[in-house]
């Protein structure tokens, strides 16, 4: 059976309800960073997914504040045990060992705390077919990335997505500083969602005003939150996102 029949499946629906979304999703493990806004979500009605990497390094205060946000209907998704390089560990061990050390005990350990752990996220976006089989045994989705550039900005990238989601494998779009995506392009992206009906996937990972490259500010954050609500575009977990249309 090939990868793309068995991330598929048939629609027993002619006509499915479209809605105009935005998934927000939050890569690694930067809790803190994002907690001291939970208020502020809250009050927009902004839900988001944090897939968590290295959770048995992090701090109590910090695994409370996961929890919190679990409580409050954000949702907590797996981003490996370890953070490693697939690519590389691939060259020297069997899919199984990465399962072994990268997958289950991580999952277990979330779980074993009280997560209801649905969704995947790969580090580097470093995917593998062989390991896109064993996932799909465990997670209902398995996020990889598209990247954008000056060539393919980010209203033509393939991350927006119909109803109800056929497949298993979704993809979504950076908007750190790292991806250089401005506002106007940001703006294009969501224009794009609202008016074709479409939901638009997005990551991101520490929210700060650093102006390092792997951070987002506050202000994009808005941006988006804004926009949403003056365009009746829902912001969803990935989770209510593939139930959304079945």
């Amino acid at each position: 059976m090939g990868v793309g029949v068995l991330f598929s499946f048939a629609l027993e629906r002619s006509e499915v309800k479209q809605i105009s979304g935005v998934v927000l999703t939050i890569d690694d493990g930067y809790i803190d960073h994002w907690h001291k806004y939970l208020d502020y979500f809250d009050k927009h009605n902004v839900k988001l997914t944090m897939y968590i990497t290295t959770y048995h390094m992090l701090k109590d205060s910090s695994k409370l504040k996961l929890k919190e946000f679990q409580k409050r209907g954000h949702e907590v998704g797996f981003h490996t045990r370890n953070h490693i390089h697939l690519r590389q560990f691939l060259k020297e061990n069997s899919v199984e060992n990465y399962l072994k050390q990268e997958i289950d005990p991580g999952l277990e350990e979330l779980k074993r705390d009280g997560f209801n752990i649905e969704n995947f996220a790969y580090p580097y976006g470093e995917n593998s077919n062989e390991v896109d089989i064993e996932l799909v045994k465990r997670f209902n989705s398995i996020r990889k990335l598209k990247w954008t550039s000056e060539d393919r900005k980010l209203k033509d990238a393939d991350v927006f997505y119909s109803l109800p989601v056929e497949t298993k494998i979704l993809y979504g779009a950076g908007i750190d500083l790292a991806y250089k995506v401005g506002d106007e392009e940001l703006t294009e992206a969501l224009e794009k969602a609202a008016t074709e009906k479409k939901i638009l996937f997005l990551y991101c990972h520490r929210l700060d005003e650093s102006g390092e490259p792997w951070t987002t500010s506050f202000n994009r954050i808005k941006q988006i939150v804004e926009f949403c609500e003056k365009n009746k575009v829902k912001m969803l977990t990935v989770r209510k996102f593939l139930t959304l249309g079945k």
